[in-house]
């Protein structure tokens, strides 16, 4: 979970320097089975989403550690619910639900 959290901050910084998703995706390794995924991934995060991301991976690290008080799988609960939903809930929550 830290390397595609990683991952995307990486991705994120090689953006605001410049580079494309393509070209970043393809410096970082990311295999080409992986692209579409990754990039969907990134484009469902702002830069502040993406700090909370690494934020919650570092807090389930410490914890599942000992270093912190707390439940490592609560925090990965909420790191992986807001990895998948991403920053922009509230366009998924306008959208009609398929049944």
């Amino acid at each position: 979970m830290r390397k595609c959290v990683t991952l995307l901050v990486q991705i994120d910084e090689d953006l605001q320097k410049g580079a494309s998703i393509s070209q970043s995706m393809t410096q970082r390794g990311v295999w080409r089975n992986r692209l579409n995924l990754i990039q969907g991934a990134y484009s469902r995060h702002t830069p502040a989403s993406i700090k909370q991301l690494q934020h919650l991976a570092f807090e389930a690290d410490c914890a599942a550690k000992g270093f912190r008080k707390g439940n490592p799988w609560h925090t990965l609960d909420q790191l992986i619910v807001l990895l998948a939903r991403g920053a922009h809930t509230d366009k998924l929550a306008n959208r009609p639900r398929r049944v």
